[in-house]
């Protein structure tokens, strides 16, 4: 055999090796409880990849599972960090890891929901939901809402919440970032909402109209603190304009499609892919090669839990630097899989990857400080 052949070969073994053995610790810092059932522990695998795991058991943990944004408007960015920081004496984090994807704009792509508001609907992506009792849920969430008064019993499809774009009802909360288009002859309500900055995400939202305005000349409007805004376009503005009052009560409905854990929702955040789900790794993520790019090594986090919902898994992957060269999607699912993950979703990834711990400050490599849009936040119980 050639030197040539005997080096391809050599390389061969080597990554059948390295395969076959990436689960295997080559080092294993001591595991550290944060509070009562959470538990926080980093390994290096063979690769080398670096890896941390965030275990909260339910059944026993002082704490609960939380999203928090960079900030009230939609827009807003924040390091890992700085979303982790304190923010009133009552709730104190334990940890944080990086969440759901956003845009170009810095606005969260897919589903958002923070202290039972919902900011951004959901679109069909994959989604963690948690519950009153932070009980964990993923699946993929669609949602449509409808508006009504006590003259429109029926209810008017709404096109757009909280995105830009044209529609004939389009419905924003005061997390809505950016200046609205008032065409002239346009119709603008006001609505005091029982929520303060949104709407439920799977029951009826109900408030009382604050002021109706019809837009003689085309302008913009940005939204009030504490308020929703309405914009009806393209309809019949006099006859809508005398069927809407000051006091009159307005009801925004969702309407969701697909499953949901039991609960009222009061914190949601989407993902990118689901890598677990019901205890198999989807067969999308074992067809590597039609995956290409998407299932290259980088950085990761994730979030799964355990067939009883009762365990929370939070990985945070490292990636990009010669202590660690990442993980690909298959590759994640399987080590959740043997942690006894029972489902698990992919969250963003890359450079937004982070891992956060009181005391500590971010621990994982490289801590780039990368602006983010939301994170999961582990914060001790009152």
């Amino acid at each position: 055999m050639t030197r040539g052949r005997w080096a391809v070969a050599a390389l061969v073994g080597l990554a059948a090796v390295v395969g076959a053995a990436l689960f295997l610790p080559q080092m294993l810092d001591a595991p550290e409880m944060l509070a009562p059932g959470v538990r926080c522990e980093t390994r290096v695998l063979a690769g080398p990849v670096r890896l941390h795991l965030l275990t909260l058991d339910l059944k026993t943990a002082d704490a609960r599972l939380a999203v928090r944004t960079a900030g009230p408007s939609l827009a807003n960015l924040a390091s890992l960090a700085q979303i982790a920081a304190p923010r009133d004496a009552t709730q104190e984090v334990l940890a944080a890891v990086n969440a759901g994807q956003f845009d170009r704009d810095g606005t969260p792509i897919g589903l958002l929901v923070v202290d039972k508001a919902m900011l951004r609907g959901g679109l069909g992506r994959p989604t963690l939901t948690l519950n009153e009792e932070g009980s964990p849920f993923i699946s993929r969430f669609s949602s449509s809402l409808t508006y009504a008064t006590q003259q429109f019993k029926v209810g008017l499809e709404v096109e757009r919440y909280n995105r830009p774009g044209a529609g004939t009802v389009c419905l924003y909360s005061d997390a809505y970032p950016f200046e609205i288009p008032a065409p002239t002859g346009s119709l603008f309500l006001t609505v005091r909402g029982l929520l303060a900055h949104g709407i439920y995400a799977a029951k009826p939202t109900y408030g009382r109209i604050t002021a109706v305005d019809v837009i003689s000349a085309a302008t913009t409007i940005v939204t009030s603190p504490g308020r929703l805004t309405v914009r009806l376009v393209g309809l019949d503005t006099d006859t809508l304009s005398q069927m809407h009052f000051v006091n009159q009560v307005v009801s925004i409905n969702p309407r969701i499609e697909g499953p949901l854990w039991s609960g009222e929702i009061t914190y949601a955040v989407g993902g990118s892919d689901i890598l677990l789900s019901e205890g198999q790794v989807p067969a999308e993520l074992r067809d590597e090669e039609r995956m290409g790019l998407d299932n290259r090594r980088d950085a990761r986090t994730a979030v799964g839990y355990s067939q009883d919902h009762m365990k929370i898994f939070l990985a945070v992957v490292e990636g990009g630097h010669a202590g660690s060269v990442g993980m690909t999607l298959s590759e994640l699912a399987r080590l959740l899989l043997e942690e006894k993950a029972w489902d698990a979703l992919n969250l963003d990834g890359g450079g937004s990857s982070g891992l956060w711990v009181a005391g500590r400050g971010v621990v994982s490599v490289p801590d780039s400080a990368r602006p983010i849009n939301n994170a999961l936040v582990l914060v001790r119980k009152p």
